[in-house]
C-alpha cells in the first residue's frame, strides 16, 4: 500500500433522508406481503340473484347479500392501513389459501357458494311447508391433496368409462371396482373448467368388507375432501327455485338466499318497504352459522343504505362493535335459525 486512500463523495443529509424515503416507498407500495387484504364489497340485492317459476306474490323491496373483496395481492402499505382503518382486514396469506394459489381459494369459494344454494333452497322449503325431493347436482373435488392429479372445482362425470348421474351410482361403482382384483386404479373423468379431463386414482382396498357411503368417498379417491351438491326438487314445479350468484362466491350469503326465497314463496311481504342485509351460512336445517369478515360487512350494509342487518349469533359482538364505531344507526340483530330470522323482522319493525 502506498497511503492512497479513495476518498467517498460526501452526501448531504436531506439527500440520505430523499434516499431513505424513496427505499421505504419502494418497500411498502412495490414488495408483496404475507398477507390478504380484505375490504367492504358491493351489496347486492339478492332479488336479482334468485328466481322462483311462479311467485306466490309480489315484492315491495329486496334483501341485501353482502359481500367482501380480497385482494389477490397486498403490498406492506395496504397491510398497515389495515392497523387503523375500519374498512380493512388484513390475514396471513397461508390462513386463507392453505398452501394453495389465490385462483383455487376462488374456486374453493365457489364450489361453497353453490353448495349454500341448495341449502338456502331447502330450509327456505322447510320453513315454508312445502314438499321436496333431494337428488345429486353434482359431485365436486374441494380439496385435491398432493400429486393426486385433481384440481379445485374439478366435477366428477364417470368412473373407469361409465358416466355418472348420482352419489349412490358413484357409491355402487367404487363398491364393484375395489372387489374387482383385477383393478389396481381408478380412472375418474372430471370436468375442469369446461375442459374434459381424467384422472388416474390407485385403488385404495380398504373398504372391501364395508358398505360404502358418502364419508368415504375422499379416502377411496384419495383427496382431501370433496362436495355433494344436491339438486333440491319442489313436488310442485311452480315452486321450483334457481339461484344464479355470479361473482358472489363463499357460503355466507346463504341466509338471505333464504330469507329471498321464503319471501318470495310466501307473498314477498316480509320486507315492507325495509332495506335489509342479511349475512350468514344456513344449514338444510335452517340453522345459521357465523361467517368471516362480518365487522367488513357492516360497512357494506351501511353503504347500501340498510335499515337492518341479519348476522349470525356467533358475529354479533363483532358486528355491534363496529356498528358503534362507524356511527350508524342501522339495527344489528343476532339471529341463530332461519324461523329466528323472520321473528327478528316481526318484531323490529320500523
Amino acid at each position: 500500500m502506498n497511503g492512497f486512500k479513495l476518498r467517498r463523495p460526501a452526501v448531504s443529509l436531506p439527500l440520505k433522508w430523499a434516499l431513505a424515503a424513496a427505499v421505504l416507498m419502494i418497500l411498502l407500495l412495490y414488495v408483496p406481503a404475507p398477507y390478504l387484504v380484505a375490504e367492504p364489497g358491493p351489496a347486492q340485492e339478492a332479488a336479482t340473484l334468485v328466481h322462483v317459476a311462479e311467485e306466490a306474490g309480489q315484492r315491495d323491496s329486496g334483501f341485501l347479500v353482502t359481500t367482501v373483496y380480497m385482494a389477490g395481492k397486498s403490498n406492506y402499505w395496504m397491510v398497515l392501513q389495515s392497523l387503523w382503518r375500519d374498512d380493512l382486514e388484513s390475514y396471513p396469506r397461508d390462513e386463507i389459501l392453505k398452501g394453495g394459489t389465490i385462483d383455487e381459494y376462488a374456486q374453493r369459494m365457489h364450489v361453497l357458494m353453490d353448495n349454500s344454494q341448495s341449502s338456502a333452497v331447502e330450509a327456505a322449503y322447510r320453513q315454508a311447508g312445502i314438499s321436496y325431493a333431494i337428488g345429486t347436482k353434482e359431485i365436486v373435488i374441494t380439496d385435491p391433496g398432493d400429486g393426486t392429479g385433481f384440481a379445485p372445482g374439478d366435477r366428477i362425470t364417470g368412473l373407469n368409462g361409465t358416466s355418472l348421474s348420482d352419489i349412490g351410482q358413484l357409491l355402487e361403482l367404487l363398491k364393484a371396482a375395489d372387489e374387482d382384483s383385477r383393478q389396481s386404479a381408478l380412472r375418474v373423468a372430471v370436468e375442469r373448467r369446461g375442459i374434459s379431463a381424467q384422472v388416474e386414482v390407485p385403488k385404495s382396498g380398504v373398504h372391501r368388507t364395508e358398505k360404502l357411503d358418502e364419508q368415504d368417498l375422499p379416502g377411496l379417491l384419495g383427496v382431501g375432501g370433496l362436495t355433494v351438491m344436491k339438486a333440491v326438487m319442489p313436488e310442485d314445479p311452480a315452486f321450483r327455485v334457481e339461484i344464479e350468484a355470479g361473482e358472489v362466491a363463499g357460503p355466507s350469503a346463504g341466509l338471505a338466499f333464504a330469507l329471498e326465497i321464503y319471501d318470495r314463496l310466501t307473498g314477498g311481504k316480509l320486507a315492507e318497504g325495509r332495506k335489509i342485509a342479511a349475512t350468514g351460512t344456513i344449514s338444510p336445517d335452517g340453522t345459521v352459522g357465523a361467517i368471516g369478515g362480518a365487522a367488513l360487512k357492516v360497512i357494506a350494509a351501511e353503504r347500501a343504505g340498510a335499515q337492518m342487518f341479519l348476522v349470525p349469533k356467533g358475529n354479533y359482538k363483532e358486528a355491534a362493535r363496529q356498528a358503534e364505531a362507524i356511527g350508524t344507526r342501522m339495527m344489528i340483530i343476532p339471529v341463530g335459525t332461519l324461523a329466528e330470522a323472520l321473528v327478528g323482522l316481526d318484531a323490529n319493525g320500523l
